[in-house]
């Protein structure tokens, strides 16, 4: 599935992949050394869930855009990532089509988030 991601991603000009993780744990430590702009979360991860992981980037990274990604439909899954920061959550037979739409969204608001919050 990474590489399926990572081949979409990489269709873009204006997207760089920079890291893939294993695991919440890598996926964790990974955002900590390399401070991505946007990460896209699996929230079925093994070691630490996705869920956990997205909390602990959004309290240490609350700029870093987080997308959720699952391969199940599960019934709380989107509001319990956006409950812990995440921007959008995709299942995996959307994100072929949405995850670049959805990284651009995200982007987007958080820039006018910070850019209205400067004027504040």
């Amino acid at each position: 599935m990474r590489q399926g991601l990572r081949s979409i991603v990489s269709g873009y000009a204006h997207l760089e992949v920079v890291g893939e993780a294993g695991d919440g744990v890598e996926a964790v430590a990974l955002v900590e050394r390399l401070d991505p702009d946007v990460v896209v979360m699996d929230i079925d991860m093994p070691k630490m869930g996705g869920i956990e992981a997205t909390r602990r980037i959004k309290t240490h990274h609350p700029s870093t855009v987080v997308i959720g990604l699952s391969v199940n439909q599960l019934f709380d899954a989107e509001e319990k990532m956006k409950a812990v920061g995440a921007a959008a959550y995709l299942t995996k037979e959307t994100a072929a089509d949405a995850l670049c739409q959805a990284i651009d969204e995200a982007i987007s608001h958080e820039r006018e988030t910070d850019a209205y919050a400067a004027r504040s």
